[in-house]
């Protein structure tokens, strides 16, 4: 089609402009009688030609339950002269899925501004709305992911850290959550030890097990049993929820999903389900995410259980040595005794013989004390260790190089005269033992943000910054537990929590600068930089340590102190041959 002049452009050539938008376009007269439609209008009225819509009303079309409502909103804008605007209009297809409209009804006027008819323009949004509600989805989920790795360094047993969890999935958007244990009767029952959420009573009143019967054919059941992840996306149309479908639906649930919690070497030993309002609710990016949470979960229970293991073998030991102490002082008392019963001499052999067993008793009782003391202190900086590298994206010999190039620099401040009224040999010996927990706040980030093949985006770089912050609160808490005071983990937490900061105050996570910034800190800081200046990582290559000692020294009284990139400038073959020596395979 052409046009020449404004003559030229007749009725059926405005029609056939109308029919090739993507809008569904349509007008009546005054009496709600339609005058004409384009064709996308047309096709959802169930006709072929726009014109056969002349003459008639909603009553005549396959929307006829909905004409009333209709015809009262034309005859409204029709008595008032105002327009009619739907941002949008949720509707259920006659074949299932649900579509949204942008719907907007506007007065015809003539000539003297009064209104003669409607014009009604409305477009599918559809597509847009569900990409909303999906991005919603993942969304929730990952914030669920997020809390629940505060919830696990913080949680005192499983039952703590089960209920957190359940209801942080209420907080962030879920209708119920709940765990259930796998218990070995004959039965093979799973029971609710932990909930959060909408339950009127279903919990108690439902069956569930994860034998292969009716009753363990449901998520959670198949969860436990087949340890794997198990999706039901609607209870009205899936056979296998029939024994709880009643009961779900009656309190609000559509959706549910399973998640093995898995124990090392066991199987399956409970299975965390969450449940949706929504059939269909749970798409793959959410599934993703809900999965690493049953792992941190996981993860959770296996260090609650090695901690409560410690503590009752440590009780074990001390009833031991009460039982031992008691024993010797019956005998010494029995000793004592039979020497009173002697003469006057013997009796004052005996109170001189006594005497020095007290003494030898409190000798004996300060080694074992200071030997106690020691290996207290050498298991907990294991197992702080032990437990930082099982979620630390470095390798073992990273921790090994960064002890080592630590204790360089802290003895070379030493030679120098610097710092001495912090540095002496003792303390050097305590950073030393410190150094391998600067990076065990990262027990507390995600593995998909901790693992991830590549550099991290804006928003997972703020969740990586917070491992300083949770190894602070992890060392903090290791800290109250012990009854001595313990050097070493005060000045672990201080390079746990300083490491990332700058001479100049531009680090992180609170902007310390200079010396307010702790020494151990800004120590570790220079050893951290060079070993990964030197090291490949996933993001970079590996530099040379001449490219690397050049970095350090322009970069000293920016991020690192002045006087400590002396220190290193003095010590820099030193960190050569260490980073060879330790060099990763």
């Amino acid at each position: 089609m052409s046009l020449t002049s404004p003559a030229e452009f007749t009725l059926g050539q405005f029609q056939y402009i109308l029919d090739q938008l993507p809008q569904h376009i349509f007008w009546k007269d005054k009496e709600s009688r339609y005058l004409g439609c384009n064709q996308s209008f047309a096709q959802d009225a169930g006709l072929t030609n726009p014109a056969e819509i002349v003459g008639k009303t909603d009553f005549d079309l396959s929307w006829a339950s909905s004409a009333t409502e209709l015809h009262g909103q034309d005859q409204e804008i029709i008595a008032t002269g105002l327009p009619f605007i739907s941002d949008e209009e949720l509707l259920n297809d006659s074949h299932g899925p649900k579509f949204w409209l942008n719907k907007k009804k506007f007065p015809i006027r003539n000539q003297q501004g009064e209104p003669i008819g409607i014009l009604g323009i409305y477009e599918d949004i559809s597509t847009l709305r569900r990409s909303q509600i999906k991005e919603v989805k993942v969304s929730r989920a990952f914030d669920l992911l997020i809390n629940a790795n505060q919830a696990m360094v913080l949680a005192q047993d499983e039952n703590s850290l089960f209920v957190n969890v359940c209801r942080l999935a209420i907080k962030v958007g879920y209708i119920m959550a709940w765990v259930g244990l796998a218990n070995s009767d004959e039965q093979k029952s799973v029971s609710p030890v932990a909930h959060a959420g909408a339950v009127d009573g279903y919990l108690k009143n439902i069956k569930i097990s994860w034998g292969n019967d009716e009753y363990g054919k449901g998520p959670t059941g198949t969860s436990i049993r087949e340890v794997r992840t198990v999706v039901n996306q609607n209870f009205l149309t899936n056979p296998a929820m029939l024994p709880w479908r009643d009961s779900a639906i009656k309190i609000g649930y559509q959706a549910n999903i399973a998640l093995p919690i898995i124990y090392p070497e066991v199987g399956a030993i409970a299975a965390l389900t969450i449940y949706a309002i929504e059939p269909n609710s749970f798409n793959a990016e959410e599934v993703a995410l809900l999965e690493e949470l049953a792992k941190l979960l996981a993860f959770g229970i296996s260090a609650v259980r090695g901690r409560e293991k410690l503590l009752f073998q440590n009780e074990e030991k001390a009833k031991r040595l009460a039982e031992l102490v008691i024993a010797n002082e019956e005998k010494a008392k029995r000793l004592a005794e039979l020497v009173i019963a002697n003469e006057e001499k013997a009796k004052r052999v005996a109170e001189l013989i006594i005497a020095n067993e007290e003494k030898v008793k409190r000798a004996a009782e300060l080694v074992i004390s200071i030997r106690a003391t020691h290996q207290a202190e050498d298991k907990m900086l294991a197992s702080l260790t032990s437990l930082s590298l099982a979620r630390d994206n470095e390798t073992g010999n990273h921790v090994i190089r960064t002890q080592i190039y630590v204790r360089a620099l802290a003895a070379r401040l030493l030679k120098m005269g610097k710092y001495l009224d912090q540095i002496n040999e003792e303390y050097i010996d305590l950073v030393f033992k410190a150094a391998p927990l600067h990076d065990i706040g990262k027990v507390g980030i995600p593995d998909l943000i901790l693992r991830k093949p590549g550099k991290l985006n804006d928003e997972e770089w703020l969740v990586m910054q917070t491992h300083t912050t949770i190894g602070e609160s992890v060392l903090s808490a290791a800290h109250l537990e012990s009854e001595d005071e313990n050097t070493v983990i005060d000045i672990a937490i201080k390079i746990a929590g300083g490491h990332h900061e700058h001479w100049d105050g531009t680090g992180y996570p609170r902007g310390l600068k200079s010396e307010s910034i702790p020494l151990a800190a800004r120590i570790m800081s220079v050893a951290d930089v060079y070993d990964a200046l030197v090291s490949k990582r996933v993001y970079k290559g590996e530099w040379t340590h001449e490219q690397a000692v050049k970095e350090i020294i322009l970069k000293s009284g920016t991020q690192f102190d002045p006087v400590i990139v002396d220190a290193f400038a003095l010590e820099e073959g030193t960190f050569h041959e260490i980073s060879q020596q330790y060099h990763d395979a």
